[in-house]
């Protein structure tokens, strides 16, 4: 579905690239249906739901990460009997999915700008090609708080869940490697910024 999209709304060199991996990524693609063809279906919905509402062109943060926080909660939480753990899994991952949608968009705000692509920051803040040369640090750090308030959330719900083998895994992932993905952009972002 990634290459499908950079393919219909990618910049000219993730869209030629995507073209060129295409075949070999529908044959991987197809192999994966399959064997699982109910997460196949999960994505499929999401996607979906994702292409409506940037066609609406919302400006809520919250229904824009809805399709993807849905479909990794419904993906994570799968085959989990137990209904509290799965509760607690469904939250985590609805959280850990709102924190990809938005690491994605805060990433890419400023060539959506660029390029008038959708992007739910873009469209809040009410921002356009003078945020590519002025000082918006504190539009920044707001969509830093949001991200950052996500990720604490998907930490809170982690608490809840019971002792397992994974869990040591898991906790570094949220704990520190959310926070270092966010580092990450956040470094670039004030590159670009500071002349």
């Amino acid at each position: 579905y990634k290459v499908l999209d950079n393919i219909n709304d990618g910049k000219p060199l993730k869209r030629l690239a995507s073209r060129l991996v295409y075949p070999y990524i529908k044959i991987k693609f197809n192999k994966a249906v399959k064997k699982y063809p109910k997460y196949n279906d999960i994505i499929k919905v999401s996607t979906d739901e994702q292409a409506r509402i940037e066609n609406e062109k919302t400006d809520s943060i919250d229904i824009a990460a809805h399709p993807t926080a849905v479909s990794l909660q419904k993906i994570l939480s799968d085959g989990i009997k137990d209904e509290t753990q799965k509760r607690i899994v469904e939250r985590i991952g609805y959280c850990l999915g709102r924190w990809v949608y938005l690491m994605d968009a805060f990433d890419d705000l400023q060539n959506d700008i660029k390029t008038g692509a959708y992007n739910p920051f873009s469209l809040k803040y009410k921002l356009d090609k003078s945020f590519l040369t002025g000082d918006y640090k504190a539009i920044e750090d707001d969509i830093i708080k949001s991200i950052r308030l996500t990720a604490n959330e998907t930490g809170l719900a982690l608490e809840l869940l019971d002792k397992n083998c994974y869990k040591p895994l898991i906790e570094n992932i949220i704990f520190d490697g959310m926070e270092a993905e966010l580092m990450k952009i956040i470094k670039k972002k004030r590159g670009d910024l500071i002349e």
